[in-house]
């Protein structure tokens, strides 16, 4: 395999790693303000999980050729598609401030998961829940009005 197809690899395991971290939240009846939350801690436990960190989102992604480029890009966009439509129904919901726009959210919402510095050193579960705690913490004052 060459080096675009390591790149792209990792880049298609990364979103099968978050797709299903999305798709673990959407199953416990979360309010979609409650679905975004959990997300973002659920993000931040993998990052630092050293048998599963996926590459992170920016990793390699301008030495990929333009098919594989717009692969991974595609999936970029269907992960974005369900965090905008999980942000709209939080708006709806009245949970998240009507005046922050879906956009501002989605950029906000893509970095606190690379927050956590890589290789992290070995933490203790508790540690890691911490870490986990104060990266989705940084989302909180979209909350509130």
């Amino acid at each position: 395999m060459n080096l675009n197809g390591i790149v792209t690899a990792c880049y298609e395991r990364a979103f099968r790693i978050v797709l299903f971290v999305s798709d673990l939240i959407d199953s416990p009846g979360l309010s979609a303000a409650g679905e975004l939350d959990a997300q973002q801690r659920g993000y931040a436990l993998v990052q630092q999980n050293r048998d599963i960190c996926p590459l992170r989102l920016d990793s390699g992604l301008g030495g990929l050729s333009p098919d594989a480029r717009e692969s991974v890009l595609e999936l970029s966009r269907r992960f974005t598609e369900l965090g905008r439509q999980k942000f709209r129904k939080a708006q709806q919901d009245g949970e998240v401030r009507r005046q922050l726009a879906v956009e501002d959210f989605l950029f906000i919402a893509a970095t606190p998961p690379a927050w956590p510095a890589k290789p992290l050193p070995p933490a203790s579960p508790a540690r890691q829940t911490q870490i986990a705690n104060f990266v989705r913490l940084g989302l909180a004052p979209l909350r509130h009005s």
